[in-house]
């Protein structure tokens, strides 16, 4: 399956490979395609808000416990009644960033 991304000017493509059972390749498309999209949405938010793909948190249990309080603060600002204003700019407005 190729995977293809363009952000603003630039083209990303990328083959990835699959071993399944399945034999109707409609099944492991369709199959592939959640996968990716449930990961896209939970991360993509994660990452916005918090810029949590730049984290260098190492440390023993650090990056675990920072994790869970990430989402428990994403939950919260999802939560929040911010129709108008965007995650990133609740966090921006509340001094954080």
């Amino acid at each position: 399956m190729r995977a293809q991304r363009i952000i603003g000017d630039d083209y990303f493509s990328e083959d990835r490979f699959y071993i399944a059972s399945i034999e109707e390749a409609r099944l492991v498309l369709h199959s592939v395609r959640t996968h990716w999209s449930v990961e896209n949405q939970l991360h993509w938010g994660l990452d916005i808000a918090f810029d949590e793909d730049r984290s260098r948190i190492r440390k023993r249990c650090g990056a675990k416990n920072m994790a869970v309080l990430r989402h428990v603060a994403l939950n919260v600002l999802q939560q929040a009644d911010s129709c108008k204003r965007s995650i990133k700019n609740d966090y921006l407005l509340d001094g954080r960033m």
